[in-house]
């Protein structure tokens, strides 16, 4: 019997005992919804407990069927000291729990059991009180039982952590902080990276940063009452008070009993700073603020690369970094720039602006014309900022021809209205429409199941590379029939920057050989095919996996078939040495036959000899005589 065979029976044998056992697969009611929740505790969002005292957990029963009953065990650490039911008065709920029948439990206890009476209660909810002189945690557990079957449920679990009455004192674990740029009021769990202009100041209103802090305790309970020691190291002095109108008091400042806020503020020198805040001998956070000097460098990081003729390449600048997102060349700048300090830091907002605005300079403005940057202002993620960082865009100049070129730089003024820290120079083109594309893979070849890409080089009538662009460049292409026909992904929109648009998420088979992929050009009214070639080989995975597989299969018959020649060859031999034994047993039987008759006529030659030895003596004694 084969393996796939036997589990087969097995299983089937097991739904029969089942069945037979009175399982069933189905919940007894699909609509009962049971929830825990802690109606008392030191801290009930986290259902923390001090030895000594009580907490309270209540189940509730949404849905029940009339008479569904449930056991209720404590696990762990503590008892249970009482439990009461909130329809006792209506007897909802049958003995031990019902009353008055709840008499008959004996508290403390570690497990009970508790139902609905069948007088058509579905909803009910069951208090549990618990009591611990040990910390550790105590587990509460409630599982159903069916009532037609008498089957166990799911159980449902409630924990309650009991700790001891030191816990309340001030911990790093529970404490919660945020911090925002500027004069504000942060949001606890949130925290800016704030950049901010190294100029000394020490008016609440002018603040770099604002810190919230908010102690607990070990069991995750707020502390009103924390006396807070907060300390700068690195650039920057820093003021504590109740709220964000604090003033700035020094480097190293211990706060009144609950003020909790927090504002930094510069001090004019640059450089990372960093706040640590801390509760008596505990360290609650540390935040940084980078305060940054004068703009010391221009960064460029060129987006697109190909203009069209009197059209404007790059998105209208947004202050908003998540307006566009570079994910198409709709959505995308022509380029970025970045301005930065002597420490390599990026300046502050408006830093780079404070003396004028930033200047665009064309090589050649009859084939590219500058445009304008906007600076950021707001990030799309609340931890990162953009500030001192612009995007721009420039236009194709009307007229430009095919394949023209031109540079841009970009300059910040600094102080002196007369010096500009300028950028790098970054190359435009001019391209046309597409007029033929080619398509091609990133490889010659790949290993199995390596990922593929795929690209389609776009170019205008003239040869260059067609304007940047977003569209469908190829449709239809797919795998050919090595792979059954699957479709490469190429029929989607995607962009095309610098000539080239590129395919990803393609992943090559599994098994070695000749891989082809067909087209047809999607911005053609010919329609003309497109294609590439690419090998699968080598690498292990699959293919090799496979070969392996083959090779250990060849071996295994050759040993096979060396096994059956040799056996063979044994049979010959030993049906040699059968006929070899019968034929010296026949030369046996014939020397042993010549034997016995040789014995037998030296026997009768003896008798002869003796008869004639006889006679010899007789004559001899005539002879004497």
């Amino acid at each position: 019997m084969s393996t796939k065979t036997s589990i087969k029976r097995i299983a089937a044998v097991a739904a029969v005992a089942l069945t037979l056992g009175g399982f069933s697969a189905v919940t007894a009611h699909a609509t009962e919804t049971d929830t825990w929740a802690y109606s008392q505790a030191y801290n009930t969002s986290t259902g923390t407990a001090v030895i000594g005292g009580q907490a309270k957990v209540t189940f509730n029963v949404a849905g029940g069927a009339n008479g569904a009953i449930y056991n209720v065990t404590s696990t762990g650490v503590g008892s249970i000291s009482y439990a009461a039911g909130s329809g006792d008065s209506t007897h909802s709920f049958v003995a031990p729990l019902g009353s008055p029948a709840a008499a008959t439990v004996s508290f403390p206890t570690s497990s009970l059991t508790f139902g609905l009476a069948a007088n058509g209660i579905t909803s009910e909810t069951l208090t549990v009180t618990a009591t611990s002189a040990t910390a550790g945690t105590q587990t509460f557990s409630i599982t159903p039982i069916n009532t037609t079957t008498g089957v166990a449920g799911t159980a449902t679990t409630k924990a309650i952590t009991w700790v001891a009455a030191t816990t309340t004192a001030v911990s790093a674990q529970y404490t919660t902080s945020g911090m925002t740029a500027g004069q504000g009021s942060p949001t606890l769990g949130t925290n800016a990276v704030v950049l901010a202009a190294n100029t000394a100041q020490t008016a609440a209103s002018s603040a770099a940063a604002t810190i919230l802090v908010a102690p607990a305790d070990g069991g995750n309970n707020s502390l009103a009452s924390e006396k807070l020691t907060v300390s700068v190291s690195g650039p920057g002095t820093i003021g504590v008070g109740v709220d964000n109108t604090v003033a700035s008091a020094g480097r190293a400042v211990t706060g009144a009993a609950g003020a909790y806020t927090i504002n930094v503020f510069g001090d004019g020198t640059s450089g990372v700073s960093t706040i640590t805040v801390s509760d008596g001998a505990t360290v609650l956070t540390t935040k940084t603020v980078t305060f940054t000097g004068s703009v010391a460098k221009a960064t460029v990081t060129q987006v697109l690369n190909v203009a069209r003729a009197g059209t404007q390449l790059g998105a209208t600048p947004n202050a908003n970094a998540a307006i566009n997102t570079q994910t198409t060349v709709n959505l995308s700048p022509a380029f970025i720039v970045t301005f930065t300090d002597s420490n390599g830091n990026q300046v502050a907002a408006g830093k780079a602006t404070a003396y004028g605005a930033l200047k665009l300079t064309s090589s050649d403005s009859t084939i590219i014309v500058p445009g304008t940057c906007t600076e950021y202002t707001t990030p799309n993620t609340a931890t990162k900022t953009y500030n001192g960082k612009f995007e721009c865009y420039v236009s194709g100049a009307a007229g430009a021809v095919s394949g023209s070129k031109a540079t841009i730089t970009v300059g910040a003024l600094l102080s002196d209205t007369v010096t500009r820290v300028t950028s790098d120079p970054i190359t435009f083109s001019i391209g046309g429409s597409i007029s033929k594309e080619v398509l091609a893979l990133g490889a010659t070849s790949y290993s199995p199941l390596a990922p593929v890409t795929a690209t389609i080089t776009a170019t205008d009538s003239s040869g260059n590379p067609a304007y940047d662009q977003d569209g469908i460049f190829a449709k239809t292409v797919v795998y050919n029939t090595y792979l059954g026909g699957a479709d490469l992904g190429l029929g989607t929109t995607s962009s095309v920057i610098n000539g080239v648009a590129t395919y990803t998420g393609a992943y090559a088979p599994s098994i070695e050989g000749t891989l082809n992929i067909t087209g047809v050009d999607a911005v053609s009214t010919a329609a003309e095919a497109l294609s590439a070639t690419a090998s699968i080989v080598g690498g292990g995975g699959a293919a090799s996996a496979a070969q392996a597989a083959v090779d250990a299969a060849n071996e295994a018959t050759d040993a096979a078939n060396a096994a059956t020649d040799a056996a063979n060859n044994a049979m010959d031999s030993a049906d040699a040495a059968q006929q070899a034994a019968l034929d010296a047993g026949d030369k046996a039987d014939a020397a042993l036959a010549a034997v016995t008759d040789l014995a037998t006529k030296v026997s009768a030659i003896a008798t002869q000899i003796a008869a004639l030895s006889a006679l010899v003596k007789k004559i001899a004694a005539k002879v004497k005589a």
